[in-house]
């Protein structure tokens, strides 16, 4: 009999609100979340806090770490004239020759010292615009010489960009580690590093990454599970086929009704509807977003938490706009019903699981899935007729039956669940495209985007919408009883 090969999982690259102004989980947090991981039979053995220029040798959590049986080690990071560089092995010699809040360090004496005092410096979030080195070897072809290690598996960068960065490391023969870059409780282990062997200090990591001889890999969480298995990294080429600097978001071109052409449609380009926001007093980040491409997705959603931190209120509006959408099932192709449920479904719940963590790391929040009668009933006639498509009406439906399942699975951590149904809207973009083919079918009950817009403000600020939480609202109807419509406007 055999003793299993043993190994360490540690998450390289963790901020805490002790020492990063920009991060919110506490270390005994990040304690108690790993416990919580390893319940649900994920393997996390600890993390590496790496502080945003600030390295404090009195933080000791030595004794907090055996009370969870982990490991928390101290590393540090840095800004550098190629972006921002994970040191860990930090010492006095090292501190003495940099000011720390120096944001433009030079990069290669910053490898060099590292080295050379004994501990490692590592690239970080490698694939990251500006702040990861990629950038920098494509645009001025910086020396490479200086660094045997990059991260390349970053928990808070979009797969478009640890792509890039794997390239990049196996182009130039550079050293892989993962970790989850995280900022805030729910994030740690995201991703990690595997190591063949015990580590419990930090000379052992140090050695181990140091060492050309020693095994590790990096690795997303769900890859820790016992028998998981490890797919190859996704190269670029095979994530986008065609791609720019910050990359192409790939997806199928759009195909348009060539009748509007010509026709007024004030709303929809981003500038557009940025510019009206703007002029009603609000803060504006016009972000674009393909529901068909997840690393599009991801970089919306990680750009918006960059920028602004967590957000207060989600509101899961768009939909996929394509073939399928207006034709009966048997003239469908069947990749065009699968769009239809990528974006109608798929994103939207991609969107609450990269934005919920951190709306839940921020105290909680409120998340509004725009729905649709087309989920709830059957039409009144065929589609091209007056009524929807089985693509559109399935897919929606599947968001109707998402609330109060997501209601219970998120409640507890402060999080609220309401689907809104706004009944039939006079939008600009449906005005333009059906004229009064939905309104006919409707028997003329409708409404504007002003009243909706207004009730789901109210929904989401009055205390008296807590009766709504964790269900499908039917907006016109409330908006009536709100004193926002007529009673003979709400059907």
């Amino acid at each position: 009999m055999t003793n299993a090969p043993v190994h360490t999982f540690l998450d390289l690259h963790v901020h805490s609100s002790g020492g990063s102004d920009d991060a919110g989980g506490t270390v005994e947090g990040y304690l108690k979340w790993i416990e919580a991981r390893r319940r649900l039979g994920f393997r996390i053995d600890g993390f590496v806090l790496t502080e945003h220029r600030n390295f404090d040798t009195t933080r000791d959590f030595s004794a907090l770490a055996a009370k969870y049986h982990s490991v928390v080690l101290h590393g540090l990071e840095v800004e550098t004239d190629i972006g921002h560089v994970l040191v860990y092995g930090v010492t006095p010699a090292f501190l003495n020759h940099f000011n720390l809040t120096d944001v433009s360090l030079p990069y290669a004496e910053v490898f060099k010292v590292a080295w050379e005092t004994g501990g490692i410096a590592v690239g970080a979030h490698g694939g990251r615009p500006h702040i990861g080195l990629v950038d920098h070897v494509e645009e001025r072809n910086i020396d490479l010489a200086p660094i045997n290690v990059i991260e390349a598996l970053n928990g808070g960068s979009s797969d478009f960009e640890n792509a890039r960065a794997h390239d990049l490391a196996v182009a130039r023969g550079l050293r892989e580690v993962g970790a989850s870059d995280s900022h805030f409780v729910s994030a740690l282990g995201r991703c990690l590093t595997r190591f063949d062997g015990a580590i419990t200090t930090v000379e052992g990591l140090v050695a181990a990454l140091r060492d050309p001889a020693a095994q590790f890999q990096a690795m997303r969480l769900e890859e820790t599970v016992p028998g998981a298995v490890i797919p190859p990294r996704p190269t670029l080429a095979q994530l986008v086929p065609a791609t720019s600097r910050m990359g192409d978001l790939g997806g199928d071109a759009l195909e348009y009704d060539r009748s509007v052409v010509g026709k007024e449609v004030p709303a929809g380009h981003l500038e557009v509807t940025a510019e009206a926001c703007e002029a009603l007093g609000a803060a504006v980040m016009p972000l674009p977003m393909d529901l068909l491409n997840d690393v599009s997705v991801d970089t919306a959603c990680r750009l918006t938490v960059e920028q602004w931190g967590a957000p207060d209120v989600v509101v899961n509006n768009a939909i996929f706009q394509g073939p399928g959408t207006t034709s009966r099932l048997l003239d469908t192709p069947f990749d065009a019903l699968e769009k239809s449920f990528h974006g109608n479904v798929l994103a939207q719940l991609r969107i609450i699981q990269r934005l919920a963590p951190t709306m839940i790391d921020a105290g909680g929040g409120t998340i509004v899935n725009v729905v649709s009668a087309a989920g709830m009933f059957d039409p009144p006639r065929p589609v091209g007729e007056g009524g929807w498509s089985i693509a559109y009406g399935s897919s929606k439906g599947a968001m109707v039956r998402a609330t109060g399942t997501l209601a219970l699975e998120l409640g507890a951590s402060g999080i609220r669940i309401i689907g809104l149904e706004p009944g039939l809207v006079l939008t600009e973009r449906m005005q333009a495209l059906h004229g009064n083919e939905y309104l006919v079918a409707s028997g003329g009950a409708s409404t504007t985007p002003e009243v909706i817009g207004r009730v789901l403000v109210w929904l989401v600020t009055d205390p008296g919408a807590a009766r709504w939480v964790g269900k499908n609202v039917h907006a016109q109807p409330l908006a009536t009883k709100l004193g926002y419509l007529p009673a003979d406007e709400s059907g």
